[in-house]
């Protein structure tokens, strides 16, 4: 199975000076992925990748597809733009924690490990968002009905035709079990009662591009 929303890219990310999105390739167990049992891990980073601009993008994309097709993996992107200004003070933070627990000797050492970990939370946090938050409405089912439903009645709030407001619905990006549908965060979605199948969720990873043919279950 193929899943590719690449060229729907361009309905969600806004670029904005100091600031970025965070893409991912991850394998997941939900995936048969066998290597994750090694780990005793329900999912694993492959790689990532913090993109700040359209020619970023243009000039990583190719590797991002390359990396989730070697290891059959899923390709991700968060819907919430995070500011670099956020994610360092993020990190400082955890840095000042990390040091104290050494100073009063609950913690003899940092490891690398610990320091690749730094990153990857820090720019996956919703406290590192810019402000310019999404819904994402996880379809887990393939009925038009429940899709079109949540375009129109929920992310598209009835599809307001003020002008001036804009339609909160942004975009759906296939899945292989359903669909993403991504809104803008400017109304209260958690007040709402949810069809069945459908959960929704913010600080959100939307699925790029999957490609399991050929798979052989990492």
């Amino acid at each position: 199975m193929i899943v590719d929303n690449t060229s729907k890219l361009k309905d969600i990310l806004v670029f904005k000076p100091n600031s970025y999105y965070k893409f991912v390739v991850l394998l997941r167990e939900k995936d048969g992925k066998q290597i994750l049992q090694s780990y005793n891990r329900k999912e694993l980073i492959v790689r990532q990748w913090l993109v700040d601009s359209q020619e970023a993008l243009d000039e990583m994309l190719p590797d991002m597809i390359t990396f989730a097709k070697l290891f059959k993996g899923r390709l991700y992107v968060t819907v919430d733009r995070k500011s670099v200004y956020k994610t360092l003070f993020y990190m400082q933070d955890m840095i000042n924690a990390y040091i104290k627990q050494m100073f009063y000797g609950n913690r003899t050492e940092i490891s690398v490990k610990q320091l690749n970990k730094l990153l990857a939370s820090a720019s996956s946090a919703h406290e590192c968002s810019d402000g310019d938050k999404r819904w994402l409405y996880d379809v887990d089912t393939k009925d038009e009905e429940v899709l079109e439903n949540v375009e129109f009645n929920y992310a598209g709030n009835g599809y307001d035709t003020d002008p001036d407001n804009g339609y909160d619905y942004l975009a759906t990006f296939e899945t292989p079990n359903g669909y993403h549908v991504i809104a803008k965060r400017v109304y209260d979605g958690e007040s709402e009662d949810l069809p069945e199948n459908v959960e929704l969720k913010t600080n959100a990873l939307a699925l790029v591009y999957y490609n399991n043919e050929g798979d052989k279950n990492v």
